[in-house]
């Protein structure tokens, strides 16, 4: 029986208002030019939070445009650039078009889908422009505050992942230059592999979705199953079940493909990982971790963040980036090697 995630947009919708006062709030109270590192952190979670949950049920408008505004804010507290007077107007107006997009999917009224395009391409152009100067600043991701991202229970969530993709943020492309340090996740989200859980790092989330068959690449390592056509980008997946030296399993309805964004060197990019299922979102005290075990090789735990116990299990959190870097770079090799075909001569 299908289960009705209708029932979850009461809360949703209250929370999402909620998150849009407090962003408001914290807008208005900002100091233009040396704006607090705190308060960017709090405004970049609430849109974080409303774009997931708008993901969740496929307010597909509305997560586009949480997206962009995201992604702003992902520049005014990752690259040191400066807040203006004229930024911090767009991002108030960009409070505004939330609202009115989450009241018109409250209330099922039409938006003005105009006045959204031109401030959702006022942050596009924003956002560009922020490259051309990019001031010495130190990171300020290193003390995020708590403000909760937007979940359903998990059984929903399951359910969705059986049905259709969780989320559909737009992704900004397969490669992107970004300046970023690794740092200890605040919250994570848990999947399975077998009878283990592992953890990563919420902020790398893309997107969430059932198993879609993937094209096959030629010559590729045997945990990179192809490659996936994800709305125009072209993402590899890869399937850590083998990556992990565990038994392979059937892919099916509960099979899920976890798209994750990852720092490379200098380049950002997008990929997709199989997993057996989606648990939870969790939130992580840094003091309740433990580091991994000595193995013997650095190789067996060098992408292991840390261990999590909670309650009768152990989660392993995942440093996704050295994980997946070398299979990242082997994908790009196959797909730029692929052997041509020579048109044979005519007989």
């Amino acid at each position: 029986m299908a289960l009705d995630l209708t029932q979850f947009h009461g809360t949703f919708f209250d929370e999402s208002f909620e998150a849009l006062d407090g962003m408001e709030a914290a807008l208005l109270a900002l100091d233009v030019g040396a704006p607090d590192a705190e308060r960017i952190n709090t405004i970049f979670r609430c849109a974080h939070s409303i774009k997931g949950g708008s993901g969740m049920f496929a307010f597909d408008e509305v997560t586009s445009f949480a997206h962009s505004l995201e992604t702003l804010l992902d520049e005014l507290r990752g690259k040191g650039m400066q807040v203006t007077t004229a930024i911090a107007d767009l991002l108030l107006k960009s409070v505004d078009v939330m609202r009115e997009l989450l009241r018109g999917r409250q209330s099922n009224l039409p938006h003005d889908a105009q006045r959204v395009a031109d401030l959702k391409v006022a942050l596009e152009r924003t956002i560009a422009g922020s490259t051309e100067a990019p001031a010495a600043a130190p990171d300020s991701r290193k003390d995020l505050t708590a403000v909760p991202v937007l979940v359903t229970p998990h059984v929903a969530v399951q359910h969705a992942v059986a049905n259709g993709p969780i989320a559909a943020a737009p992704l900004t492309g397969v490669s992107e230059d970004v300046t970023t340090a690794t740092v200890a996740p605040t919250q994570v989200l848990t999947f399975t592999l077998g009878a283990e859980t592992y953890g990563v790092d919420i902020l790398s989330v893309q997107e969430i979705r059932g198993w879609t068959p993937v094209t096959a690449i030629p010559y590729a390592p045997p945990h990179v199953l192809g490659v996936l056509n994800l709305r125009g980008s072209i993402i590899p997946v890869i399937d850590l079940r083998v990556r992990f030296a565990l038994e392979k399993a059937e892919y099916g309805a509960v099979t899920v493909i976890i798209v994750l964004s990852v720092v490379s060197g200098s380049t950002r990019r997008n990929f997709g990982v199989v997993v057996d299922g989606v648990s939870d979102v969790i939130d992580v005290d840094a003091a309740e971790v433990h580091p991994a075990p000595d193995l013997g090789t650095p190789a067996a735990t060098d992408h292991v963040l840390g261990l999590l116990p909670i309650a009768d299990r152990m989660v392993v959190l995942l440093d996704i980036a050295k994980l997946i870097g070398l299979d990242l770079a082997d994908a790009r090799v196959v797909t730029a090697e692929l052997p041509r075909v020579a048109t044979p001569p005519p007989v």
